[in-house]
């Protein structure tokens, strides 16, 4: 293991902290201590954060929840590859699978939204509900480039799986997405890997709006920016 590994993940977690996300902080954190005390001759004085009690425990209840919403969603997976069908999912598992992701907006708004994704769209196969999700992320946390960047994917899956002729309707939505993602990445606290990916997707979506000479050189000039 490099004797870079605790460090990296160390200072990750610190800049996270910094950005007003302990939780995710956290994380990086526990990685650090799980390399060095697998390797104990790296770096065996380095000092690690001080990590708030209230916060490690709301972490804890998150890594819970978290498992909770994960493993029902390996389960399905599962099923289907062996049935070639999904199973049912009755009323009693979504409503506790609702009380997970409530609890994780309480502890952790910044990083709920994916999770609850996973409920209303790889679970339930609910799409509006998806959609509607995705839109109260980027409401509540409208930094958080990584509901844009999934939430411009999950536009992409629809419009190529579109069975209703509404094709034009998603990559219209993925055009204005990628203008607001654009604009949301101008921040910074937002990590320069997602601005390159903002970037890449504005780029994209511009390609689908039209071959206009104001539209390719507005494209081409996205990508220079990178």
């Amino acid at each position: 293991m490099s004797q870079r590994s605790p460090k990296i993940n160390y200072f990750l977690g610190q800049a996270y902290e910094k950005v007003g996300q302990p939780l995710k902080a956290i994380k990086y954190f526990d990685k650090a201590k799980s390399a060095i005390k697998k390797n104990k001759s790296a770096m065996e004085s380095f000092c690690l954060y001080d990590i708030k009690p209230k916060d490690m425990e709301k972490y804890q209840k998150v890594q819970h929840y978290e498992f909770v919403i994960k493993k029902k969603t390996k389960e399905i997976e599962y099923y289907l590859k062996k049935n070639k069908k999904r199973p049912k999912i009755s009323e009693r598992e979504v409503k506790e699978l609702m009380a997970c992701s409530k609890s994780i907006d309480k502890y952790d708004p910044y990083n709920s939204t994916l999770l609850k994704v996973l409920i209303s769209w790889d679970i339930c196969k609910n799409k509006q509900d998806t959609l509607a999700t995705f839109e109260d992320g980027i409401s509540s946390t409208p930094n958080n480039i990584n509901i844009y960047i999934e939430y411009w994917k999950f536009l992409k899956y629809l419009k190529k799986s579109d069975k209703e002729g509404s094709s034009k309707s998603y990559t219209e939505k993925m055009i204005s997405l990628s203008e607001r993602m654009l604009k949301a990445a101008d921040n910074y606290n937002v990590p320069t890997d997602q601005w390159i990916e903002a970037h890449d997707i504005r780029f994209k979506s511009l390609l689908m709006k039209d071959d206009t000479k104001e539209t390719i050189e507005e494209a081409v000039n996205t990508l220079k920016k990178v």
